[in-house]
C-alpha cells in the first residue's frame, strides 16, 4: 500500500514504459546529476527512457513515483500530468513532494485539483523547474516544518534542507554532489 492512497485495480501492472519524466527532474547522487537537469542517459537514440536501464544507479532502481505506486489513472502519469508526486517522511510526518516536469505544470487544472486534495491532509512541497520551493498544507504542520528548518533543530526534508555554499539546495548543485562522491571514495 502506498501512503498516497490504496492502489486501484491494475496498478500493480504499472511500469515506466514511455514515461521518463523523472530523468529530467529527480537528482541522482551516484552520477552527480542535479535535480531539474536532464540525465545524460535519457532519451538516447531517439527513444524515450533510460539508455542504461539495466545498469542504472541504485537510487534510480529504488525510487518510485506516486503514479507507479497507484496514484491516479493513465492521464496522471507524470509525463502527461506534468507533475511527479512522491512521498517522503520528514519532521512533519508523511510529506508529499510535487515536482514540476515542465514550467507551469502546477497551474494545470488537473494538477491543481490533486495538489489541493493532498494539501488538505499533509504537507506538500512544490518543487518548481527554476529550483524554487513552496511548502503548503495544514497550517500547524507547515509552521512547525519551517521553524525546524530555520532553527536547525531538524532537517525539514522534502526538499527543504540547508543550502550549500553556492546558495543552492544541495540536490541542485553539481559541484557539491561531485565533492560528496569524491569524499566517499567514488568517481562521478
Amino acid at each position: 500500500m502506498s501512503i498516497l492512497r490504496d492502489m486501484p485495480p491494475g496498478a500493480e501492472e504499472r511500469r515506466c514504459r514511455q514515461c521518463d519524466a523523472c530523468c529530467s527532474v529527480v537528482a541522482v547522487e551516484e552520477i552527480a546529476k542535479p535535480e531539474q537537469e536532464r540525465c545524460q542517459h535519457q532519451g538516447q537514440h531517439g527513444k524515450p527512457g533510460c539508455a542504461i536501464y539495466d545498469e542504472r544507479p541504485e537510487s534510480c532502481r529504488a525510487w518510485s513515483c506516486g503514479w507507479l505506486q497507484g496514484f491516479g489513472n493513465a492521464n496522471d502519469r507524470p509525463d502527461k500530468l506534468g507533475v511527479i508526486f512522491d512521498a517522503v517522511i520528514t519532521v512533519g510526518g508523511p510529506t508529499l513532494q510535487a515536482r514540476a516536469v515542465w514550467q507551469g505544470a502546477f497551474q494545470q487544472p488537473r494538477a491543481q485539483v490533486a495538489i489541493r486534495g493532498f494539501a488538505r491532509k499533509m504537507p506538500v512541497v512544490l518543487m518548481y523547474r527554476d529550483g524554487g520551493r513552496k511548502l503548503i498544507g495544514p497550517v500547524d504542520v507547515v509552521r512547525m516544518m519551517k521553524q525546524a528548518a530555520l532553527d536547525g533543530s531538524a532537517e525539514a526534508g522534502g526538499g527543504f534542507t540547508r543550502p550549500c555554499d553556492h546558495g543552492l539546495w544541495r540536490s541542485q548543485c553539481r559541484p557539491c554532489m561531485e565533492a560528496d562522491i569524491k569524499g566517499q571514495g567514488g568517481v562521478p
